[in-house]
């Protein structure tokens, strides 16, 4: 993922109601401002505050068990993103901080039937029956609210991007069909499926989607535009 630069690095408890209120990270750069900004235009050689991509959720959502209003911004450290069924009929989702936690929240999303006999390498296409996107792969697609004619796909249990820069793909989808399948479709923000801060890793967040599902615009969980790699877990 792309670096971030003059964020202000909090834990949510260090959260008050004006901070929640702040807007997206942003950086000082006038260099990203569109050509015609009026901004720039009238007001030449002064800087301005500019988003360089937008973390923060347009749907409400339950962090760490603790139910938040959209708009509400996240604290910048490492997260995990999920999104269930039940999550996308009530228009809502799920972060965590401890990805164990987010794992056994996942696992328990799993039937039984499927989660006891499966084994790793095993598919079972259109496992829950009613599958809103009910292809045996994930697509994704770069335009907010799908409809490209042009996309990538990625088949279960072991298609994956380590990256998508030599596709021209990195930090480009915005519209995700998950795979009708036990397995969750998982997209992360740094390449090589990197969980830590590092020198090639400032954002070191990832999304899981349950099988099944239309994603059809990542901007509303804070996520468009922010995807580097991508597999099934």
């Amino acid at each position: 993922m792309k670096n971030r630069t003059a964020l202000v690095v909090a834990t949510l408890l260090l959260f008050t109601v004006s901070a929640f209120a702040d807007g997206p990270a942003r950086v000082n750069d006038p260099a990203l401002a569109a050509p015609d900004d009026p901004a720039l235009r009238d007001n030449p050689g002064k800087t301005f505050e500019l988003d360089r991509y937008d973390r923060t959720p347009k749907k409400a959502y339950v962090f760490d068990g603790v139910e938040f209003a959209a708009g509400t911004r996240l604290p910048d450290v490492g997260l995990t993103w999920v999104v269930t069924r039940e999550d996308h009929q009530l228009g809502t989702f799920h972060v965590f901080t401890s990805r164990t936690v987010a794992e056994t929240y996942m696992k328990r999303r799993t039937p039984g039937e499927v989660s006891s006999n499966a084994r790793p390498g095993d598919v079972a296409p259109n496992w829950p029956g009613s599958c809103y996107w009910t292809a045996s792969y994930s697509r994704f697609e770069k335009s907010r609210g799908c409809g490209d004619s042009s996309y990538l796909t990625m088949y279960p249990p072991y298609d994956s991007y380590t990256q998508l820069d030599t596709i021209s793909w990195n930090n480009s989808i915005s519209c995700v069909y998950a795979a009708c399948d036990w397995y969750w479709t998982s997209l992360y923000a740094c390449r090589n499926f990197q969980l830590y801060t590092g020198s090639n890793c400032d954002d070191p967040d990832a999304l899981y989607i349950e099988g099944g599902l239309i994603v059809s615009d990542l901007d509303n969980y804070g996520f468009n535009n922010r995807t580097s790699s991508m597999r099934f877990e």
